[in-house]
């Protein structure tokens, strides 16, 4: 690359990335020129259009003898379990800067231009109601010390208003949660240990010592000390990280970020019936039942949660995408709009008057990035990724020959 060259720019779309690594890679090279796009539609829209693509390509029909193998394909591609680099699109959809709607055309073609122009420095898109509560709930999200991860939540009234706000930390006496200069502080993290991790393995302990005295373990086992049991059977390949003891949440000392926030209302005597929850991750099963029983009504969720049995537990209160016909449930569904790890980025504004007061309207044809990025910076992490993929290869290369 000469001095003074002119490197022509370009834009790619990549139409698929369903492993976190991918997208982790990319922002790593491009930092803010990457554009992370998620595309959501309801499962049942996922399994139909799958079907019918079956269907279509054996000239099979009616569409549901083919929802078996919808399902499995759509289950494959949430989360390709035996395969360290299988597809992971459960762990990397919520880690996008975007999020679509895609069962309404008219409003995906609306969103996707709104998208374009922020990115473009259109400085009169300002954010949703729903971007906002979320970007709150994220910034409510921070103050978290908890060593699993970090949740934040917000109650939202129709119109907008913020009603309360919440994170999962410990809980002091007084009222609301321990904030990093309170003295004495007793979080987790000072206590040097997780509560619940620490419970779990003594369940574990409880039930090999019962197992143990009742004869019921093999003659090496029956003399070697509980805890190098214990030991022994936590390694992953013993007690494997779909055993159902490990998904055990409720030995935790931290308020969960959703009773944070109801409990935040509730002291201050705020009303709360028929508000909206935006939350960060989706609510685990003890926090579900709370949220229906304090009368919210729809609830936002970005990130998925695993080991939370909300759907299996409350089917009759609580409905995951779509409500049952006639029946009054609480809506859980994925959060749609510019996701808050963009909302400064995008939303803080630029000139948007001339020094005479009138309006500087945004003009697509001579609309340039707000990011325009170093063209020979990326080059070079380009190469030094392409580099390091190379010899990582050659390893793997080796070790099968």
């Amino acid at each position: 690359m000469q001095f003074g060259e002119i490197i022509p720019r370009r834009a790619y779309i990549f139409r698929s990335l369903k492993h976190p690594d991918e997208a982790k890679i990319f922002r790593e090279v491009y930092g803010a020129g990457f554009y992370l796009i998620a595309a959501y539609a309801p499962h049942s829209a996922r399994r139909d259009h799958l079907a019918r693509g079956i269907a279509k390509s054996r000239n099979e029909y009616p569409i549901d003898r083919h929802y078996e193998r919808a399902e499995q394909l759509i289950a494959r591609d949430e989360q390709e379990f035996g395969l360290r680099h299988g597809q992971n699109v459960s762990d990397t959809f919520h880690r996008a800067d975007v999020f679509f709607d895609t069962s309404d055309r008219e409003e995906l073609q609306r969103s996707i231009r709104r998208f374009v122009e922020l990115t473009f420095g259109n400085t009169f898109h300002t954010p949703t109601k729903k971007e906002f509560a979320m970007f709150l709930a994220t910034a409510a999200a921070l103050r978290s010390a908890e060593m699993g991860r970090q949740v934040g939540a917000a109650i939202s009234t129709d119109a907008g208003d913020i009603i309360a706000v919440g994170t999962n930390e410990v809980p002091k006496a007084g009222g609301g949660l321990y904030w990093s200069d309170d003295k004495p502080d007793r979080r987790e993290f000072v206590e040097g240990f997780d509560s619940n991790d620490q419970h779990k393995r003594n369940l574990v302990a409880d039930t090999l010592r019962s197992l143990q005295t009742a004869g019921w373990l093999n003659m090496e086992r029956s003399t070697q000390p509980i805890q190098q049991l214990v030991e022994e059977s936590m390694k992953p390949d013993v007690l494997g990280s779909d055993a159902q003891f490990r998904g055990l949440i409720e030995f935790g000392r931290a308020v969960h970020a959703e009773m944070a926030a109801l409990v935040d209302a509730a002291r201050r005597g705020v009303g709360i019936s028929g508000a909206s929850l935006f939350i960060t991750t989706f609510p685990c099963h003890l926090c579900a039942r709370h949220i229906v029983a304090a009368g919210i009504d729809r609830v936002f969720f970005i990130e998925p949660y695993a080991k939370s049995l909300t759907a299996e537990l409350y089917p009759d209160s609580i409905a995951v995408e779509s409500p049952q016909a006639g029946v009054k449930q609480v809506v859980f569904e994925p959060f749609v709009g510019v996701a808050p790890r963009q909302y400064m980025s995008l939303f803080t504004a630029l000139d948007r008057k001339r020094s005479d007061g009138t309006v500087i309207q945004f003009v697509p044809a001579g609309a340039i990035p707000r990011f325009s990025g170093n063209p020979k910076m990326y080059l070079e992490q380009e190469d030094e990724k392409v580099t390091v993929l190379g010899t990582l290869m050659t390893k793997q290369g080796n070790l099968f020959q």
